[in-house]
């Protein structure tokens, strides 16, 4: 009798698994008809205003917001589609820790709604003497601007991570 009662919780448990309401990953969305809307919409929903924007850049006819928020780098894209515009988040806040070191820096993807990857190369500086930072191997050499009050850098580019060198420059 043990068998059967294990047996049958056994497809029972299946069964429910498999008829369980798969959520996705992302929210459902809100669409707008401006994408000044959809921007306004969506830093209300993460809790931080205009003026934690730090840049809104175009890659590959798809609009990239960076943000400042939850003392953290917030990447967003404006999705388009026949509904409007909607602002959209892929993934966590990418925070940073390490108040013993000059820099930090990380690279990672960002997913944008129509599925584009877009690499990033992003970075917090804690030594108040570096006021830019240098990006190598993607090209020319760029420099990188120095955001907010968290004192965040970043990039969009092209070149693997791995391949990236990024070099502070120090003030007077």
């Amino acid at each position: 009798m043990t068998r059967i009662t294990l047996t049958l919780i056994g497809t029972i448990l299946i069964l429910l698994a498999g008829c369980k309401n798969n959520e996705s990953t992302t929210t459902e969305l809100q669409w707008f008809n401006t994408k000044d809307k959809a921007i306004e919409n969506g830093l209300i929903k993460e809790g931080v205003n205009s003026s934690s924007i730090l840049s809104s850049e175009n890659v590959n006819d798809e609009t990239i917001i960076f943000y400042e928020g939850h003392n953290a780098l917030g990447v967003a894209s404006i999705a388009e589609s026949p509904k409007g515009y909607s602002w959209y988040r892929s993934q966590a806040y990418t925070g940073f820790q390490g108040q013993d070191v000059p820099y930090m820096t990380v690279g990672f993807d960002f997913q944008t709604y129509k599925g584009l990857k877009i690499k990033i190369i992003a970075g917090k500086i804690y030594d108040n003497t570096i006021q830019k930072m240098l990006l190598k191997g993607d090209g020319s050499n760029r420099e990188l601007l120095i955001y907010g009050d968290l004192r965040l850098f970043f990039s969009v580019h092209d070149a693997p991570f791995n391949m990236l060198e990024v070099v502070p420059v120090r003030g007077n």
